[in-house]
């Protein structure tokens, strides 16, 4: 576990993601009694073209031409 109190703060958001996307399902635990379905980013892409299954995350600046992947 991280100190993150919230999931979209944490790097375990990115482990999430691809297991998403792979049709896992996950679970955000906020406490013994608040769990929530784990939801991607909206600015998430996803690839389905080949495989392995790709998942980017768009810079926010178009200019820029490279993209974070994991």
């Amino acid at each position: 576990m991280c100190a993150e109190a919230v999931p979209w703060c944490c790097h375990r958001s990115l482990i999430c993601h691809a297991k998403v996307i792979r049709h896992v399902r996950v679970f955000d635990i906020f406490s013994k009694t608040n769990k929530r379905k784990h939801a991607l980013t909206t600015f998430a892409k996803i690839d389905r073209s080949k495989r392995p299954i790709k998942i980017t995350y768009p810079l926010k600046n178009p200019r820029q031409q490279s993209k974070r992947n994991i």
